[in-house]
């Protein structure tokens, strides 16, 4: 990287954001602005957060600045990836929408927005599987980055722009769910998703991508891939599986004094358990999770090591932090939520760890799904191998 040129388009996006005129200031910085590389870009975002931008702020202009590097960007030249290796499925995906997004376009530009209520009500729920893409960004790679450098702690700015697209899906489908359709309202939305979606991509193909292939070794990628079958594909067939290189577990047992267990044993209680558990230990690093079977929320190797400021949306992080806070102050053990997710009900449970000299040890982050549990009646004392309500 270019230290000298990121000072100089730091200074740059300081002016414009003061109000300067962006075309006279675009001319003054042109150099820098047309050879501006992906990382530099990524080292810029993670300054602005340094010097107290929130996420939501560079979010805003986000778009704008990434107009102007775009020329740069489309230039850069940069290893290609394999089609079928982590990086190549997460662009085939994107392949894959660019497709839906133009197979859309003639309806947008018709504007009969009664007529073709079914293709847009069809378009919006065929975007749900794209959020495994962002899954896998934000649970995978995401991390495996940050692993590697400080700068992309700058990703949670992504993940925002992620959340920010969940939202206008969110709100299109509501504006097609009506009796009445509020055509202004639907030109103004679709529009905007439609945009977003496309500038996601594009960010993808012109930043993200590019770092990670020039960061991530083979071995590395080849982990993320492996790991993404626990996520599934959007919109692809699914390519073939990497050999897992991990190394067998070690042999040995578990003891204290209310019993021994081995390893394999441990292992397997934790992963049988009707709940997702994730530690995160002193320091805010995740250190744990359980592999239950049907987990509400996606969790892989990729986020082991990771601080917890970057394993949540920017919208939410403030809450989990403000319980580790409580919990290190000795002030607060335990934390609760409930919320509803479409049938489910889930309970979300926060518990400090400490020691015999209560010392903080870390947090305990617990969910279960309790709909099933929630709708119990009456009692069962005899043995039946039935659901409830079976």
């Amino acid at each position: 990287m270019d230290e000298a040129r990121i000072l100089r388009l730091e200074e740059y996006i300081r002016r414009v954001n003061a109000g300067e005129n962006g075309f006279d200031l675009y001319h003054v910085f042109e150099s820098d602005i047309t050879q501006v590389t992906p990382m530099e870009t990524m080292e810029l975002m993670n300054r602005r957060l340094e010097k107290g931008e929130d996420v939501d702020a560079v979010l805003s202009n986000l778009e704008k600045f990434m107009h102007v590097f775009m020329t740069a960007h489309k230039k850069y030249v940069w290893p290609q990836p394999d089609k079928n290796d982590f990086i190549g499925t997460l662009r085939q995906e994107n392949d894959a929408l660019i497709g839906m997004l133009e197979g859309l376009r003639p309806t947008i530009l018709r504007r009969d927005h009664q007529q073709d209520r079914d293709i847009y009500v069809s378009f919006l729920q065929a975007l749900n599987p794209y959020n495994i893409h962002f899954q896998k960004k934000e649970n995978l790679l995401f991390p495996a980055l940050e692993l590697k450098q400080k700068r992309f702690e700058g990703l949670k700015v992504m993940w925002s722009l992620h959340d920010v697209i969940r939202q206008q899906i969110k709100r299109c489908a509501a504006l097609f769910a009506t009796e009445e359709l509020d055509t202004k309202a639907i030109d103004t939305h679709i529009g905007l998703l439609y945009f977003q979606l496309y500038g996601s991509i594009d960010k993808e193909e012109h930043i993200l991508f590019p770092c990670a292939q020039e960061l991530l070794s083979t071995n590395e990628k080849d982990a993320l891939l492996e790991e993404s079958f626990e996520y599934g594909f959007a919109y692809i067939t699914p390519p073939v599986k990497p050999q897992s290189k991990k190394a067998s577990l070690p042999a040995g047992s578990f003891i204290t004094p209310t019993g021994t267990m081995r390893t394999e044993e441990l292992i397997a209680m934790f992963n049988v358990l009707p709940v997702d558990v994730t530690f995160v230990d002193a320091d805010d690093k995740v250190r744990f999770f359980n592999n239950a079977k049907d987990r509400i929320f996606p969790r892989s190797p990729a986020i082991l090591g990771r601080d917890v400021r970057n394993c949540h949306p920017a919208h939410s992080v403030h809450v989990v932090l403000d319980i580790i806070d409580s919990f290190k102050q000795n002030k607060e053990n335990h934390a609760m939520f409930w919320i509803p997710m479409g049938p489910k009900f889930v309970v979300i449970q926060y518990f400090a760890l400490r020691n015999d000299n209560n010392e903080y040890l870390g947090t305990l982050e617990v969910s279960q799904e309790v709909s099933e549990i929630r709708s119990l009646q009456g009692q069962r004392r005899i043995l039946s191998w039935e659901k409830p309500g079976g």
